[in-house]
């Protein structure tokens, strides 16, 4: 047998919705072997638990009932069912009636099916013994052209059977290992339920199907993560909220624009989500490791909207998080120069000044002491002499002092005055007031 003539065989089985999908799908080859039989296809057997299947066979699909001895077990069912398709490509027979009103178009829907051919009683795919049910969204989703006509007929909780023409299922060459080329198939399906709106605009959106997405289907998807992310936001559930805007950002990479109504519309969820991202991690724990990112999604809102204060602002944050002072101020100025009243701006310039002031301060102490090693001994000495608590006070003000959201802090009654000095030697040192209030201690910035 020449090579070319050779049948290629997969060492493991795939879904069939991941070929329709439009997606990447590894294939991983068996050797050869020495069978020479390239007509002999791949069974279920070889791809699911063979005792398994016990329960998933029909054997409406191999035999055929008294006196229909000429026809064939699909000629049969076929008798049973009714059009879908004008033209007979698509029949349905209902199992089970369901609840409810039919299936919106473009719904998330949440399924079960076994696929089937004729004489053959085993299913050659199967989400049951898979044992994880489906997800499609109606008319986009990669879905067989007459599984999805099927599927748009029924409501929730429904169980069918369709049998598919050639022509609306896997077509002239089949999908091989599993599927001969023009072959019938039955479905049965049963549908668990259906949802639209949000989750499956967002679905209809993420679907792995081929080429881009329009901007009408984007559109609200990535409206609904926007929203979603600010929400989030809002409760300082900030990991949950970029998860959701990066969804969006993804979306928005994958859209296809059509005319300038529709460009200008993009641009405008592009500088949203790319500013809320941004603000989004310049609040996450840790936040300094996390500020290229945030400056990242800043420049691609800049490019946008070149004099946004509110861009400037969080650039400034960002920078200040890295510890770059200077740069940060220059973009919180310009931030101030475009909106002077905004008192986010002036909040965080503030900081920003405190932020220099101290680092000065800790400068000129640095260098005092490098001159003066007696005092920073005698300062040593005396706090190895205080109890506990009050070693424990000094660490608690030196935290006070570096958060930027305090402003006040009391120290509670019963230090010795060698203590409370060392508190007031601190303070001041570190630019903040001092003050007794009878039997406690009052500290502000």
């Amino acid at each position: 047998m020449a090579l070319g003539d050779a049948k290629i065989e997969l060492s493991e089985g795939i879904k069939l919705s991941d070929l329709l999908g439009g997606g990447d799908v590894t294939f991983t080859v068996k050797d050869l072997g020495n069978e020479d039989d390239p007509t002999d296809f791949q069974t279920a057997e070889d791809v699911f638990d063979p005792d398994a299947l016990i329960d998933s066979a029909n054997f409406d699909t191999v035999t055929v009932p008294d006196g229909f001895e000429n026809s064939t077990p699909f000629e049969t069912l076929k008798e049973r069912m009714t059009d879908v398709h004008p033209n007979g490509l698509v029949k349905k027979r209902i199992i089970r009636e369901g609840i409810g009103e039919i299936i919106s178009p473009n719904a998330l829907v949440r399924l079960h099916y076994e696929g089937y051919m004729e004489f053959n009683e085993v299913p050659f795919d199967s989400t049951l013994l898979r044992g994880q049910s489906a997800e499609f969204v109606l008319g986009c989703s990669g879905m067989i052209p007459g599984l999805d006509m099927g599927v748009a007929t029924m409501r929730s909780r429904e169980k069918a059977e369709f049998i598919l023409q050639p022509s609306v299922a896997f077509g002239a060459i089949g999908c091989p290992p599993r599927i001969p080329p023009n072959s019938e198939v039955l479905f049965v399906v049963e549908v668990m339920n259906w949802k639209e709106g949000t989750e499956a605009a967002i679905a209809q959106a993420t679907a792995n199907t081929k080429g881009e997405k329009s901007w009408d289907v984007c559109k609200s998807a990535v409206s609904a993560l926007l929203k979603e992310g600010i929400t989030l936001y809002n409760e300082r559930r900030f990991h949950e909220s970029k998860i959701r805007l990066q969804k969006a950002k993804n979306i928005l990479a994958k859209c296809h624009l059509k005319n300038e109504e529709e460009e200008e519309e993009f641009y405008k969820h592009m500088f949203k989500v790319s500013l809320n991202l941004a603000i989004v991690f310049n609040e996450l724990h840790g936040n300094a490791s996390f500020a290229p990112s945030a400056i990242i999604h800043l420049k691609e809102a800049d490019k946008i909207q070149p004099n946004n204060h509110k861009v400037h602002c969080q650039w400034g944050k960002a920078l200040m998080s890295l510890g770059d002072l200077e740069r940060a101020k220059e973009h919180l100025l310009k931030a101030m120069r475009i909106k002077n009243d905004d008192k986010t701006i002036h909040d965080t310039l503030n900081k920003l000044e405190q932020k220099i002031k101290k680092e000065k301060e800790t400068e000129k102490e640095t260098w005092r002491r490098a001159f003066n090693p007696e005092s920073k001994v005698v300062e040593e000495k005396a706090q190895e002499e205080m109890s506990p608590e009050a070693q424990e006070m000094l660490a608690t003000l030196e935290k006070f002092s570096a958060d930027p959201d305090q402003s006040m802090m009391i120290l509670p009654a019963g230090f010795t005055p060698k203590e409370r000095e060392l508190f007031k030697s601190l303070a001041e040192k570190l630019n903040l007031s001092f003050a007794i209030r009878g039997s406690s201690i009052s500290i502000s910035k």
